[in-house]
């Protein structure tokens, strides 16, 4: 009974492991392909005030869709610590 409980939840933490790396290695790719996340949480996805730019948060990641005035457009992808002040030499004052 016991080595049944013990493969039933070893199984659902094998379950839920193979899901997150599925979902970071998805994202990962898009955002390397400068394209938007798919698994992210929407109640957190937040928008800046500098011609777009969206935050993105996936569990344990999380996604920078840079849309700013001055052109600059991208797309980082880092923990959830990055912050969006980490890329200002990247792309510079806004014209």
């Amino acid at each position: 009974m016991i080595k049944r409980t013990i493969k039933i939840i070893l199984s659902i933490l094998l379950v839920i492991i193979i899901l997150l790396t599925t979902f970071f290695a998805v994202d990962f790719i898009r955002a390397k392909n400068n394209k938007k996340p798919i698994f992210y949480i929407p109640s957190l996805t937040k928008e800046c005030n500098d011609g777009g730019t969206m935050t993105y948060y996936g569990l344990g990641y999380k996604v920078i869709d840079f849309h700013r005035s001055n052109g600059y457009d991208e797309i980082k992808f880092g923990s959830w610590s990055m912050d969006y002040d980490d890329f200002k030499d990247e792309f510079g004052p806004d014209n």
